[in-house]
């Protein structure tokens, strides 16, 4: 009786350790973990790479000229427009025959340089332009020096663009260049008073001709001055003499002049600032000294 007692103990010791051991297990399965609320990542910035566009900068950033197929006078070597790192600008033909000038900021001039950047100037290959054919043809050159460079010249340009009938084509970034250029007209532009002239003297025999101003300097001399230099050279007058002369031709550019008898030709064209002395006549991607250049950053302008 005893050892039944004694089993009946042990089963029901087996039963309660179980039901113990069960109801532990159970509630861990019904035990919810507390929930946590994910900290906001802050998103990750977005780095703009911002292009440098500081450069040495020669003393003229742009050049735009346009070479007449008859030259006809001296100041048709004249550029249509020339901006200096410093600022200004000088216009060829703004305004009529009277060349003018203007000082730009250096918001203005980054503006203007970005703005043929944005054009697709530098990135045009020289094989999408077509010139028009024609026998007597002119050309135009375009030079920009900034953060990028590049030198164009096309014959027969303005009639690619403007006449689009034509055999010739542009492409459209420079046009857009072109046009920028051609149709620039800064604020507070005034008169352009040169400080050097080329000036060009033979004589000639023609009746139709107008006396010489007494106050400048005598024809015959000039023409002296104009036996020492090559055949093909001009005479480079500068300061008052200059400035006096070039006020008396009136834009007019050249002339028929009569003084003591003698009847001379006179044509002149202005020499404007650092302008290589090797080039009088005609400009071209070489008529401005490269020398000396200073640091300008376009960067955030």
């Amino acid at each position: 009786m005893r050892f039944f007692n004694r089993r009946l103990q042990m089963k029901h010791g087996r039963w309660i350790i179980l039901a113990i051991v069960y109801a532990a297990v159970s509630g861990c399965a019904n035990t919810v973990e507390p929930t946590q609320t994910p900290i906001p990542q802050s998103p990750t910035p977005t780095t703009t790479l911002q292009v440098s566009r500081t450069f040495l900068a020669p003393p003229v950033l742009i050049e735009l000229y346009s070479e007449p197929a008859i030259f006809g006078t001296a100041a048709n070597g004249l550029p249509t427009l020339v901006l200096y790192s410093d600022g200004q600008m000088i216009l060829g033909y703004a305004g009529g025959s009277q060349i003018r000038k203007a000082v730009l900021t250096t918001k203005e001039v980054c503006e203007l340089l970005r703005g043929i950047e944005q054009d697709g100037f530098f990135d045009f290959a020289d094989s999408e332009y077509v010139a028009t054919k024609v026998e007597q043809h002119s050309i135009t050159h375009i030079t920009v020096k900034s953060w990028r460079q590049r030198s164009f010249s096309g014959v027969e340009l303005e009639r690619a663009i403007f006449f689009k009938g034509s055999d010739g084509k542009a492409p459209p970034a420079l046009e857009r260049t072109y046009n920028r250029l051609k149709n620039y007209l800064p604020k507070n532009t005034e008169p352009y008073l040169p400080e050097r002239i080329a000036l060009y003297i033979a004589q000639f025999d023609r009746d139709d001709t107008q006396p010489w101003d007494k106050s400048l300097l005598p024809l015959k001399e000039l023409l002296q001055k104009k036996a020492r230099v090559a055949y093909d050279e001009p005479v480079a007058l500068e300061g008052k003499e200059a400035s006096a002369i070039f006020n008396f031709m009136k834009n007019k550019w050249d002339g028929f002049f009569q003084q003591d008898g003698l009847t001379y030709r006179v044509e002149i064209v202005p020499l404007l600032p650092l302008r290589n002395p090797a080039y009088y006549y005609r400009p071209n991607a070489y008529a401005f000294n490269e020398e000396p250049k200073t640091e300008m950053d376009c960067t955030n302008n």
